[in-house]
């Protein structure tokens, strides 16, 4: 029943099928010694058990398929997309997207699926990588809109281009009658502005003004009152990704694992430094009340100072200021953040700036622990006589260690200026990664990576 191959009809672009599984269940055994049951014999078989159906939707085979053009904010900054579009009855559909460096996508105000920091990192001017997604319970009869966040990701911060976002949607509508069939796809139709994130970095962090969110933007029927909206802009040429788009077919990175702080400090007057008690990466969401403006600065750091001062160590970080800002709306009833186009390595956050008159507790930050969704393939666990509990310790060091750099590529190092993927440090993991970890669809494609940079540095 392994490696089956499909012999069915011919797959079609942007389509969903559905599929199930026959069991025959002999009352001889011997019935079923064969690999390879013959029409004899499985004609001497009781009627088949049908599982239910499954579904899988295809992405898009061609370039041709793909009908929209790459947008970005070519001479207006910018990093908020969206379009408006109806549908009939009974409306289902998927979209194809792909952000360069890092986008999240919306439907209807509905974020889109659970990956964070999408789409994967590859050499973009080789492979460009896109996600596509059933789109169909967040679509209604009427008006809808799609709208995407874009961030800098790898692709600005390697300084290969400005961010760009290619979108490809196949809708489908129709109750009882003929099916309507239509598309959304970018072009200069759309329209984008400048959104809460001012600044985004994956070593520096990122910075978000909350005053200057503009509420209903990812919804239809959206009426413009906040932001300065203008025509989407084409990035075409040189500008635009050079890489083929393909689809990314590793598990994507996702939240894996919120983490509570098991204790706060204030080492000296307005600084106070959250402890985790675990290494890991991803970032933190803050809860805090304030007055509009007032600007809370969230700094990380894996270890303290050596001087016992208890503020926090940076140097390891290099040039990296994995600082994250956030600044007030001034809700009465609180705010609540965390960015999305930033991640980094850390047990330890420093706060300053916390609005007047008021103390961080320990609800005031959760931990985010994300890294690439790979399935649990086994544990190891040492009887904890005999010295057993080092052998324990050392093994969830390394696990922690794995998780925090498997981020669509095997890193280096998940905090510093560099986390990027050197081809030593997945070989030599690799073994250890595959005893915890379903790697396969992650190394095929970075198998997929390193053919692509040995063709073009033959």
């Amino acid at each position: 029943t392994l490696f089956v191959a499909y012999g069915g009809r011919t797959l079609v672009s942007h389509s969903v099928y559905k599929w199930r599984v026959a069991a025959w269940v002999a009352a001889d055994a011997s019935a079923c010694a064969s690999s390879s049951p013959s029409s004899s014999l499985l004609g001497a078989l009781p009627e088949p058990v049908w599982s239910d159906n499954a579904t899988f939707a295809t992405g898009l085979f061609d370039r041709e398929d793909w009908h929209g053009v790459w947008i970005g904010s070519v001479t207006v900054p910018g990093n908020q997309y969206r379009k408006e579009f109806s549908l009939g009855a009974s409306p289902s559909g998927l979209v194809s997207v792909s952000g360069v460096g890092y986008y999240e996508l919306y439907i209807n105000g509905h974020k889109v699926g659970p990956n964070k920091l999408d789409v994967g990192w590859t050499n973009y001017n080789v492979r460009v990588l896109y996600a596509t997604y059933d789109v169909t319970q967040y679509l209604v009869a009427g008006d809808n809109a799609i709208a995407v966040a874009l961030g800098q990701g790898w692709y600005g911060q390697e300084k290969i281009g400005t961010p760009a976002l290619l979108v490809q949607g196949s809708m489908a509508s129709g109750n009882g009658g003929a099916v309507q069939l239509s598309e959304v796809f970018t072009d200069q139709s759309w329209e984008y502005c400048q959104g809460p994130i001012m600044y985004d970095s994956i070593y520096n962090g990122e910075t978000y003004d909350a005053r200057m969110e503009t509420p209903g933007w990812r919804s239809p029927r959206y009426n413009h009152s906040e932001g300065k909206w203008i025509q989407a802009q084409v990035v075409s040429g040189r500008a635009a990704p050079q890489g083929v788009l393909s689809a990314q077919f590793m598990p994507p990175v996702q939240e894996m694992l919120e983490i509570r702080p098991v204790r706060i400090t204030q080492p000296k007057a307005g600084y106070w430094v959250v402890d985790f008690g675990q290494n890991f990466a991803g970032w933190v969401r803050l809860k805090v009340n304030g007055t509009a403006g007032t600007t809370v600065t969230l700094k990380h750091a894996e270890i303290l100072q050596h001087n016992g001062s208890g503020m926090i160590y940076t140097a390891n970080l290099r040039t990296a200021k994995a600082t994250d800002v956030y600044t007030l709306r001034g809700d009465n009833w609180g705010e609540v953040w965390e960015p999305i186009f930033t991640y980094h390595g850390f047990r330890f956050v420093q706060i300053t700036g916390f609005p007047a008159g008021r103390r961080p507790t320990l609800d005031t930050l959760t931990g985010i622990h994300v890294h690439s969704a790979v399935p649990v393939a086994g544990t190891v666990s040492f009887d904890e006589q005999g010295g057993g509990d080092v052998l324990n310790k050392a093994e969830h060091m390394a696990v922690w260690t794995q998780r925090s750099n498997l981020m669509s590529v095997v890193s280096d190092c998940d905090q510093r200026d560099e986390r990027k993927g050197w081809a030593g440090d997945a070989a030599l993991s690799s073994h250890s990664l595959f005893q915890h970890f379903q790697m396969g669809a992650f190394f095929q494609n970075w198998l997929r990576i390193m053919r692509d940079e040995q063709q073009l540095n033959p």
